[in-house]
Protein backbone atom coordinates (compact mmCIF):
# COMPACT_ATOMS: atom_id res chain seq x y z
CA UNK A 1 0.00 0.00 0.00
CA UNK A 2 0.92 3.12 -1.01
CA UNK A 3 1.75 5.53 2.69
CA UNK A 4 2.98 8.73 1.67
CA UNK A 5 5.41 10.54 3.27
CA UNK A 6 7.00 7.21 4.69
CA UNK A 7 10.32 8.05 5.93
CA UNK A 8 11.82 4.71 5.47
CA UNK A 9 10.56 4.75 1.69
CA UNK A 10 11.89 8.06 1.52
CA UNK A 11 15.49 7.21 2.72
CA UNK A 12 15.51 4.29 0.47
CA UNK A 13 14.64 5.80 -2.73
CA UNK A 14 17.64 8.16 -1.60
CA UNK A 15 20.03 5.62 -1.75
CA UNK A 16 19.12 4.35 -4.43
CA UNK A 17 19.50 7.54 -6.45
CA UNK A 18 22.87 7.64 -5.46
CA UNK A 19 23.85 4.18 -5.77
CA UNK A 20 22.01 2.36 -8.06
CA UNK A 21 22.33 1.39 -11.62
CA UNK A 22 20.70 4.15 -14.07
CA UNK A 23 17.72 1.80 -15.00
CA UNK A 24 16.48 1.98 -11.42
CA UNK A 25 17.16 5.92 -10.81
CA UNK A 26 14.38 7.59 -12.92
CA UNK A 27 11.99 5.15 -11.37
CA UNK A 28 13.10 6.03 -7.62
CA UNK A 29 13.10 9.37 -8.69
CA UNK A 30 9.74 9.54 -9.34
CA UNK A 31 8.33 7.45 -6.25
CA UNK A 32 11.08 9.67 -3.96
CA UNK A 33 8.97 12.51 -5.59
CA UNK A 34 5.36 11.09 -5.02
CA UNK A 35 6.88 10.17 -1.27
CA UNK A 36 7.71 13.65 -0.67
CA UNK A 37 6.57 16.40 -2.91
CA UNK A 38 8.80 19.14 -1.15
CA UNK A 39 11.85 17.06 -2.53
CA UNK A 40 14.01 19.04 -4.68
CA UNK A 41 16.35 16.93 -6.18
CA UNK A 42 18.40 17.77 -9.74
CA UNK A 43 16.14 16.45 -11.78
CA UNK A 44 17.60 17.46 -15.25
CA UNK A 45 21.05 16.06 -13.95
CA UNK A 46 19.73 12.51 -13.26
CA UNK A 47 17.39 12.89 -16.51
CA UNK A 48 20.88 13.51 -18.58
CA UNK A 49 23.15 11.24 -15.96
CA UNK A 50 20.79 8.20 -17.34
CA UNK A 51 20.67 9.41 -21.03
CA UNK A 52 24.67 9.41 -21.10
CA UNK A 53 24.73 5.91 -19.36
CA UNK A 54 25.03 2.35 -21.07
CA UNK A 55 21.29 1.65 -19.42
CA UNK A 56 18.93 0.00 -21.72
CA UNK A 57 17.78 1.89 -24.71
CA UNK A 58 13.96 1.81 -23.02
CA UNK A 59 15.65 3.56 -19.64
CA UNK A 60 17.82 6.11 -21.92
CA UNK A 61 14.83 7.01 -24.16
CA UNK A 62 12.47 7.48 -20.72
CA UNK A 63 15.55 10.06 -19.63
CA UNK A 64 15.41 11.94 -23.40
CA UNK A 65 11.78 12.14 -22.75
CA UNK A 66 11.89 13.68 -19.55
CA UNK A 67 14.28 15.80 -20.73
CA UNK A 68 11.93 16.66 -23.07
CA UNK A 69 9.41 17.91 -20.56
CA UNK A 70 11.97 19.65 -18.37
CA UNK A 71 12.72 23.00 -18.00
CA UNK A 72 15.49 24.54 -20.54
CA UNK A 73 19.02 23.99 -18.85
CA UNK A 74 22.47 24.10 -20.43
CA UNK A 75 23.31 20.80 -18.78
CA UNK A 76 20.51 19.60 -21.26
CA UNK A 77 21.74 21.62 -24.22
CA UNK A 78 25.08 20.05 -24.29
CA UNK A 79 24.27 16.36 -23.60
CA UNK A 80 21.59 16.17 -26.21
CA UNK A 81 24.18 17.56 -28.71
CA UNK A 82 26.50 14.79 -27.42
CA UNK A 83 23.80 12.54 -28.15
CA UNK A 84 22.90 13.78 -31.99
CA UNK A 85 26.57 13.55 -32.85
CA UNK A 86 28.09 10.38 -31.12
CA UNK A 87 24.54 8.07 -30.63
CA UNK A 88 24.67 5.14 -33.36
CA UNK A 89 20.79 4.21 -32.49
CA UNK A 90 18.42 6.20 -34.78
CA UNK A 91 15.55 6.37 -32.22
CA UNK A 92 17.98 7.38 -29.26
CA UNK A 93 18.97 10.40 -32.05
CA UNK A 94 15.49 10.97 -32.45
CA UNK A 95 14.75 11.53 -28.92
CA UNK A 96 17.07 13.39 -28.52
CA UNK A 97 16.76 15.56 -31.64
CA UNK A 98 13.25 16.68 -29.72
CA UNK A 99 14.38 17.07 -26.47
CA UNK A 100 17.03 19.75 -27.74
CA UNK A 101 14.53 21.54 -29.76
CA UNK A 102 12.61 21.92 -26.41
CA UNK A 103 15.87 22.88 -24.52
CA UNK A 104 17.30 25.35 -27.35
CA UNK A 105 14.96 27.47 -28.63
CA UNK A 106 18.00 28.45 -31.18
CA UNK A 107 18.19 25.02 -32.35
CA UNK A 108 14.87 24.58 -33.09
CA UNK A 109 14.50 27.91 -34.80
CA UNK A 110 17.71 26.56 -37.35
CA UNK A 111 16.20 23.53 -37.90
CA UNK A 112 12.94 24.57 -38.57
CA UNK A 113 14.33 27.09 -41.05
CA UNK A 114 16.21 24.34 -42.68
CA UNK A 115 12.55 22.74 -43.03
CA UNK A 116 10.70 25.08 -44.62
CA UNK A 117 13.50 25.60 -47.34
CA UNK A 118 13.33 21.98 -47.67
CA UNK A 119 9.60 22.42 -48.51
CA UNK A 120 9.83 25.00 -50.52
CA UNK A 121 12.61 23.66 -52.72
CA UNK A 122 10.42 20.25 -53.00
CA UNK A 123 7.27 22.43 -54.17
CA UNK A 124 9.55 24.50 -56.69
CA UNK A 125 10.85 21.25 -58.34
CA UNK A 126 7.29 19.63 -58.11
CA UNK A 127 6.13 23.20 -59.97
CA UNK A 128 8.79 22.75 -62.91
CA UNK A 129 7.55 19.30 -63.48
Amino acid sequence: MHRPHDPRAVAALKRILCEADPELQIAAYHALVSQDPTYQGDAIGLHIQVALSGAHKSERLKALLGLRRLPPDPRARAALSQILHTEADPRLRSYAHHALKHQDPSYKAAWDAQARERGMAAARTRNEC
